[in-house]
């Protein structure tokens, strides 16, 4: 898996059927896509006005630099705040994922952070959830796509061999 500049030029999209959840990561414009979640990393370095959370910020009506500036959050990795749009967004939830700090970010910490991620959207019974593939232009589009998806089936299973009692397990789709 190669780390490359990320292709703003074209439209990616990269598709997961599994049984208990689909994931799409695209390179598409954020702002014409509508998910019940969006993800966003905050890096201790800062990365506040990113076009990235400018595109979100304005759709939802959240002040995506506001948690940092309260110091509620520092972009420390794991480090998470969920934030809540404004009625008829786009998205109904942002959770915004410390990264710490972006040049010793690796696509290891992407699917850590994504793993925490899917595992609290669905504590709080989200289903699907949208990555946006430019926040991380250091790396392709194909590089996040893959780690997302692997970080979400990380984060999603459970093992249950052993297990007596049977937890409902909630589905995820993307």
């Amino acid at each position: 898996m190669g780390e490359g500049p990320h292709s703003h030029d074209k439209r990616t999209s990269t598709v997961w059927n599994g049984t208990d959840f689909d994931c799409t990561v695209d390179s598409g414009d954020v702002s014409k896509l509508s998910h019940p979640a969006v993800m966003l990393p905050a890096f201790s370095d800062g990365d506040g006005g990113s076009a990235v959370s400018r595109k979100i910020g304005l759709a939802t009506g959240v002040d995506l630099a506001a948690p940092r500036k309260s110091g509620e959050m520092s972009g420390t990795m794991k480090e998470f705040t969920i934030l809540h749009s404004r009625p008829g967004a786009p998205y109904k939830h942002v959770l915004v994922l410390g990264c710490g700090s972006r040049d010793k970010f690796r696509l290891d910490d992407l699917r850590s952070i994504v793993a925490k991620g899917v595992r609290t959207l669905r504590k709080i019974g989200v289903d699907s959830m949208l990555l946006a593939a430019a926040s991380f232009p250091q790396f392709s589009c194909e590089d996040v796509a893959e780690a997302a998806v692997e970080g979400a089936l990380l984060g999603l299973h459970k093992f249950k061999r052993y297990a007596k009692k049977t937890d409902p397990v909630r589905p995820f789709r993307q």
